[in-house]
This record gives structure tokens, C-alpha cells and sequence, in this order.
């Protein structure tokens, strides 16, 4: 998806969807929790919502040292990358997923856990 796009629909959820259920509830300790996703900063967003009287808080960057999954998920994006032309031969995107979900095997996810913080 394009990123200006990703930024509208975002932009779109938390004025349309988010906004409509706090503002009852917006005063001086209203804070707004967002990670660190490129979609996340959008200065004008960031500007309304401040304005609003709410405190935005960007989490600190995450390390995928303590999530193994994140490991995986990024193999998996990597992949699929790598192999656009076969992913986009399937009709089916969920058997296109699980075909690239499949690339993980069992020495990979031991490697996963083994350079996180769980063993």
C-alpha cells in the first residue's frame, strides 16, 4: 500500500473512529499511546490531537530481541519480497501465505528463540 495512502486511512480511523469514543473523555491527562510506525507521525494528526488536549506518546523503539515473532514476521516479509512473481501467481492469497509462512523451519524458529531473551 502506498505510504500517503497507509497515512489517510490511519488519519481517517483515529478522527472517524478513535476521536468519536474518547472525546467525552478528553481533558489535561488524556494521552494517546502510538508506536513508532512511519504512519504514526503525521504532523497535522499529531497537531489536532494535541490541540484537543491530548498528550501523544510515542512508544520507545522496539527491539525484536525480545519477541521472537518479530523475527519471523520479518523472514516472512522478506520472502515474500524476494518472491513477488510466485505470490502473485496464486489466486488464493491465503494459500500464497501460507506457502511463505511455510519457509520457517525448525532450525529457524530454535535460532529465533535462541538469540531472544526466552532461552
Amino acid at each position: 500500500m502506498d505510504i500517503l495512502l497507509a497515512i489517510k486511512r490511519f488519519v481517517d480511523f483515529i478522527l472517524n473512529q478513535v476521536l468519536p469514543i474518547i472525546n467525552p473523555y478528553l481533558n489535561d491527562n488524556s494521552v494517546i499511546i502510538m508506536d513508532n510506525a512511519r504512519i504514526h507521525y503525521d504532523e497535522e494528526l499529531i497537531a489536532l490531537l494535541r490541540g484537543l488536549g491530548c498528550h501523544v506518546v510515542f512508544l520507545p523503539s522496539y527491539s525484536p530481541d525480545y519477541n521472537p515473532i518479530e523475527m519471523v514476521f520479518s523472514t516472512i516479509k522478506s520472502w515474500i519480497r524476494q518472491n513477488r512473481d510466485f505470490m502473485k501467481a496464486f489466486n488464493n492469497p491465503i494459500h500464497a501465505l501460507l506457502v511463505a509462512c511455510s519457509q520457517i523451519n525448525f532450525e529457524m524458529a530454535r535460532s529465533f528463540f535462541e538469540a531472544s531473551i526466552y532461552i
